[in-house]
C-alpha cells in the first residue's frame, strides 16, 4: 500500500510539473553580413551554396519577403537591436553611437533573467558604437593588422561562442541564454578556403575559365583602392563565385556550429533566428557593394525562424521587417516589449495551422497599426555632410528634403508586391515586383498605385520623430585601417560614398 501511495503521489507531482510553467528557452540570433536572400536554398536557389540552411528551413519558417531598415551593418543592427527606424535610433553615419536611453533587446532579455553575449566579427558592430548595451559578454574578433586576414572566420566566432556557453552553463546552471553571432563571410574582401572554392568551381560551366575570372577578381581585391566597378564582365563572374564560395563556407561552419549545440542539449529548447543584416550589390544597378542604394538586392533578407514547437517547414508570405525580430523573440522569451518598440511580434504568423488560428490570424490584422503592413527602409550618406547637417536640436517630426538631407539620403516603402523609392531631390521610381522582381527599369506604376505607396511613405516619414540629437565618436587609426582592410576606402568627394565594399 506504501508503494502504491508513493507511486500514485509521484505520478500527481510529474503531473503537476508538465502542466507548470515552461523554462524561458535560449535564444540564439544569428546575422550573416551581406547575405543576398537569392543564395539561400530554401527560397528556391538552385546553386546548392547552402545545404545545412536548408537542412533547418525542413523544420522552421521561412519568411519570403523580409526587409531590412536599410543596406549597410551599423544602422541595420541598431535597428535589429531597438526595433527602432534609422529616423528615430539615430545611428545614420559611420562614428555614430547608440544612445544609452535606447532599449535594446539584449537589455530587455537581461533584466529577465538570461545571460547575454555577442560574438563579432565586424568592425561595425562594437561597443565604441554602444551596440553593447545589454550583453554580460561582448567579444569583437578581429585578427591582428598584420596578418593578411581582413576579417576573422567563423571558426573563430564559434570557438568563442562556445567556450562561453559551456562557462555560462557551469556558473549559472538552468539559466536562459541569449546569444547573438554576427559572421562575416559574405562581407568583402572575399577569401574562401580553396578546398570549398575549388569544390564550387568544378559545379560551374566552364571551369578553367572561371579560375581565370577568379583570378582576375582576386587581383582587384588585392588592390581594394581600386573601384570594384571598374572589373569586366568576366572579373565580376568570378566576383560573384569567390562570394558564393565564402557563403559555402559559411553553411559548413553552421552545421559544425549547431552540432555542437545539439551535443550539449542547447537547442532542445530554444528559439533561433537566422538573417541578414543586408545584402549586396553586383552591378543589378550599376554598383557593386552595398550602403549605396534601397534596391532588393540590400534590402531583401533571408529570414528564417526555428521554435521548439515547430513540426515541418511554414512559409510566410506576408511583408515583414527587421524591427519586428527584437518584438518576436521577447515574446517567445515571455517578455513584454518595451514601449519603444516599433515593429510587431511575428509569434501569431508562426503557430500551427489549427482552425482557430487561421480565422483569428487574419482578424488580428485589423486591429494592427496600418503601417505594419509595410515595410519601410531608409539610407543616409555613410559620412556625413557637414555642411548640411541632418540634424535638429528639438523634437519634431522628421521630413527629409534636398535642403537637409545629405546626398544620397533615400526613402523606400513596400507594400505586397508593390515598391516606390524616393530620393531627397525628390526622383522617384516605383515597381510591381511580382512582375519585376529585379527591379529593371520599368514604367512607373499607376497613379492609383502609386498614390496609396506615396501616402504610406508620408505616414511613415511623420510618425518617426527624432528624439535626440545624433551621437558620434570619432574613429580611431586602428579601426579606420580595419575598414580600408574591408575595402571601405576613403569617400568619393562627388557623392561622400565609399568607393568599394
Amino acid at each position: 500500500m506504501r508503494a502504491v501511495r508513493w507511486v500514485a503521489v509521484t505520478v500527481s507531482v510529474c503531473a503537476l510539473a508538465a502542466c507548470g510553467p515552461k523554462p524561458p528557452p535560449n535564444v540564439f540570433l544569428i546575422v550573416i553580413d551581406t547575405l543576398r536572400a537569392d543564395r539561400v536554398g530554401w527560397y528556391g536557389d538552385d546553386r546548392k551554396l547552402t545545404p545545412f540552411l536548408d537542412s533547418l528551413a525542413d523544420g522552421g519558417t521561412v519568411f519570403w519577403n523580409a526587409y531590412a531598415q536599410t543596406s549597410w551593418t551599423e544602422p541595420s543592427v541598431a535597428t535589429i537591436f531597438t526595433s527602432r527606424y534609422l529616423s528615430q535610433h539615430n545611428v545614420i553615419h559611420i562614428g555614430s553611437v547608440l544612445a544609452p536611453e535606447e532599449q535594446t533587446l539584449a537589455e530587455s532579455l537581461k533584466e529577465s533573467g538570461y545571460r547575454t553575449a555577442a560574438f563579432s566579427a565586424s568592425p561595425f558592430v562594437t561597443r565604441r558604437n554602444g551596440l553593447a548595451q545589454g550583453f554580460d559578454q561582448f567579444q569583437v574578433l578581429v585578427p591582428d593588422l598584420a596578418e593578411e586576414l581582413a576579417k576573422a572566420r567563423a571558426e573563430e566566432i564559434n570557438a568563442a561562442c562556445l567556450r562561453w556557453v559551456e562557462q555560462a552553463r557551469s556558473q549559472y546552471p538552468g539559466v536562459p541564454l541569449f546569444v547573438y553571432l554576427h559572421y562575416m563571410e559574405p562581407h568583402l574582401p572575399y577569401n574562401p578556403p580553396p578546398a570549398v572554392l575549388e569544390g564550387l568551381l568544378r559545379t560551374r560551366p566552364q571551369p578553367e575559365k572561371r579560375r581565370e575570372w577568379v583570378a582576375r577578381a582576386r587581383d582587384v581585391l588585392d588592390h581594394m583602392a581600386t573601384s570594384l566597378g571598374a572589373l569586366d564582365a568576366d572579373g565580376l563572374a568570378g566576383l560573384e563565385d569567390l562570394y558564393d564560395a565564402e557563403v559555402m563556407s559559411l553553411d559548413l561552419q553552421l552545421a559544425d556550429l549547431f552540432g555542437r549545440l545539439r551535443a550539449q542539449g542547447l537547442l532542445a529548447n530554444a528559439v533561433v533566428l537566422i538573417t541578414a543584416d543586408h545584402g549586396e550589390e553586383f552591378r543589378e544597378h550599376g554598383r557593386v557593394g552595398h550602403g549605396m542604394t534601397l534596391y532588393n538586392e540590400v534590402t531583401h533578407v533571408p529570414l528564417l525562424v526555428l521554435t521548439p514547437q515547430a513540426h515541418g517547414r511554414g512559409d510566410i508570405r506576408e511583408v515583414v521587417s527587421h524591427v519586428d525580430i527584437a518584438p518576436m523573440l521577447l515574446d517567445y522569451a515571455g517578455i513584454a516589449a518595451p514601449a519603444t518598440f516599433e515593429g510587431r511580434s511575428l509569434r501569431a504568423l508562426l503557430r500551427p495551422q489549427h482552425r482557430f488560428w487561421r480565422v483569428l490570424t487574419p482578424l488580428q490584422t485589423l486591429f494592427v497599426a496600418p503601417r505594419h503592413s509595410a515595410s519601410y527602409s531608409e539610407l543616409f550618406s555613410m559620412r556625413p555632410n557637414r555642411r548640411r547637417p541632418t540634424l535638429h536640436r528639438r523634437p519634431r517630426a522628421f521630413r527629409p528634403s534636398a535642403r537637409e538631407a545629405p546626398s544620397g539620403h533615400r526613402r523606400a516603402v513596400i507594400m505586397g508586391a508593390r515598391k516606390l523609392i524616393v530620393r531627397a531631390d525628390n526622383q522617384e521610381e516605383s515597381f510591381d515586383l511580382a512582375a519585376n522582381p529585379h527591379e529593371a527599369p520599368a514604367p512607373p506604376l499607376a497613379q492609383s498605385e502609386a498614390s496609396v505607396l506615396h501616402a504610406m511613405l508620408n505616414r511613415f516619414s511623420t510618425q518617426l520623430t527624432r528624439r535626440r540629437p545624433e551621437q558620434v565618436r570619432p574613429l580611431d587609426a586602428e579601426t579606420r585601417e580595419r575598414m580600408r582592410a574591408l575595402g571601405y576606402g576613403e569617400p568619393d568627394p562627388r557623392t561622400a560614398h565609399f568607393p568599394a565594399f
